[in-house]
């Protein structure tokens, strides 16, 4: 399931929110759209091993232990 960039609150509000990097913002949002950690790192021009990286640094903030953990407490934010 995708969700549209418009239904996902804003880097700047999950960088505030959770004291998430830009870069962690930015794959928090595209984990909330539904893409996977190739896309992401072809999205974002960064490798797999960066995108995974920023997974768990997002999980670690979030309090959660999956991504789809994260995409709710996104969708939620």
């Amino acid at each position: 399931v995708r969700v549209l960039a418009a239904e996902l609150p804003s880097e700047d509000r999950l960088r505030a929110k959770y004291g998430l990097t830009r870069a962690a913002a930015r794959v928090a949002r595209e984990i909330a759209a539904g893409e996977s950690t190739r896309v992401i790192a072809e999205k974002l021009n960064v490798s797999i091993h960066t995108v995974r990286r920023h997974t768990e640094q997002i999980r670690q903030q979030l309090g959660v232990h999956s991504r789809a953990e994260i995409v709710s407490k996104v969708l939620r934010g």
